[in-house]
C-alpha cells in the first residue's frame, strides 16, 4: 500500500550549494504523533556527604564521601508527543548524521513533482508497521525522560512504567539532503548538507605533516 507523501522543500535556487560533486536526495521518513500517558513507580535519590577518616603515609586524613538517600516515588506523566521521526530507508547512505538531521516540519507542503527536479527520491523500505514499532521505542525514551524529571532529585530509579499511546497519527514525508561521497588514499569520506537549513556535516582527509608542524 502507498501513501502520498508530504514534502519539506529544499533551499531556494539562489542559496543551494554548488551541485558539482553533490547529489540532491529526498529521504523518506515516517513521522508519528500521539498523546502519551504513563504511570510509574520508582525511587528518588538525593545526594548527601559523610566525612570519613582514613590512614595515609602522612597520617590520618579526612575526605567527603558522596552517598545517596533513596525514597519511594510514584506518579503519572502525560502530554502530546509531536513528530517522532523514523528514517524509512534502510540504505546505508541514508544514515544521516544527527547534526544535520533536523528539519522544520512546519514547512511541509503537499507533494508536487516540481519539488523533485534535480533530486533523487528514495522509496520507503521500512514498513509502516516497523516504523510504528520504532516510534514506540522513541516514545518510551521520551516517557522515561518525563518520569525522571517528575521524580526530581539528583538521580532516579524507575522500577516500572505503564506507557500508553492514544490518538496516534502518522505521515509519510520526504526530507531533502545533499550527499557527497569520495575516496582518498583508500579511505571513504562522506559529506552531508541539510537541504532545508544548510547545516553541514562531513569528514575530510588531514595531512599528518601539517599537524606535526
Amino acid at each position: 500500500m502507498g501513501w502520498e507523501p508530504l514534502v519539506c522543500t529544499q533551499q531556494s535556487q539562489k542559496s543551494r550549494p554548488d551541485p558539482e560533486g553533490l547529489h540532491g536526495l529526498y529521504v523518506p521518513y515516517w513521522t508519528f504523533d500521539a498523546n502519551l500517558y504513563a504511570s510509574y513507580q520508582g525511587q528518588r535519590g538525593d545526594y548527601y556527604y559523610e566525612t570519613q577518616t582514613y590512614n595515609s603515609d602522612k597520617g590520618k586524613r579526612t575526605r567527603q564521601v558522596r552517598k545517596t538517600r533513596w525514597i519511594y516515588a510514584s506518579g503519572v506523566v502525560e502530554g502530546f508527543v509531536d513528530d517522532i521521526l523514523i528514517n524509512a530507508s534502510k540504505r546505508k547512505r541514508s544514515d544521516i548524521p544527527q547534526k544535520v538531521a533536523f528539519w522544520n516540519l512546519k514547512d511541509l507542503v503537499v507533494f508536487n513533482t516540481k519539488y523533485l527536479s534535480g533530486f533523487v527520491t528514495e522509496k520507503y523500505t521500512v514498513s509502516l508497521k516497523e516504523g510504528h514499532h520504532q516510534s514506540f521505542q522513541e516514545a518510551k525514551n521520551i516517557a522515561y525522560n518525563w518520569i525522571r524529571r517528575d521524580i526530581g532529585g539528583d538521580t532516579q530509579r524507575i522500577a516500572n512504567a505503564d506507557i500508553k499511546l492514544s490518538n496516534e497519527t502518522f505521515k509519510h514525508i520526504l526530507l531533502p539532503i545533499y550527499i557527497s561521497s569520495y575516496r582518498y588514499s583508500g579511505k571513504d569520506y562522506n559529506f552531508y548538507i541539510n537541504g532545508q537549513t544548510g547545516t553541514v556535516s562531513g569528514s575530510r582527509p588531514y595531512s599528518f605533516g601539517k599537524y606535526s608542524f
